[in-house]
């Protein structure tokens, strides 16, 4: 039979990101909320909302849980990439490099480099210090239908 479910979005959840090596799993929802969940215990240690969109809702298509538990990625319908400190469940920085909604956040393996690619066809890289915390940057430029990734 299947456990008992993790904490919940109050709209459809659409992503889900496990912390490699360790016990916990990010999940992000239509509703623009993003909690993480300690597996094991089956609870949810952290609630984050996305800031608001005037006009609109804000949905979370992607997150990314860094392998520290600490270090949260997400991409959004708003054209953004955020990083949090999933911890204290709080904002770092927030990039707004895309014209339409953000599908998909990756790291690469030494988790020092996100790419985040978008509906409008581009692919950003931002470079992570400090596993993210507060400090990222967006380094080269991005990549259209015709350009080379950056």
């Amino acid at each position: 039979s299947p456990a008992p479910p993790l904490g919940r979005h109050s709209a459809r959840a659409l992503c889900v990101s496990w912390q490699a090596g360790g016990p916990h799993l990010a999940s992000g929802g239509a509703d623009g909320s993003i909690l993480l969940h300690h597996a094991p215990s089956r609870t949810t240690v952290q609630s984050m909302a996305l800031p608001a969109v005037p006009g609109r809702g804000a949905v979370v298509w992607s997150v990314r849980l860094l392998a520290d538990a600490r270090s949260l990625l997400s991409g959004d319908s708003a054209g953004r990439v955020t990083v949090w400190d999933a911890k204290h469940g709080t904002v770092l920085t927030t990039f707004a490099e895309h014209e339409a909604d953000v599908s998909c956040v990756a790291v690469d393996e030494d988790e020092g480099v996100c790419y985040a690619g978008g509906l409008d066809g581009k692919m950003i890289c931002l470079q992570l210090h400090g596993r993210a915390l507060g400090r990222a940057e967006r380094t080269g430029g991005s990549a259209g239908g015709a350009g080379g990734v950056a």
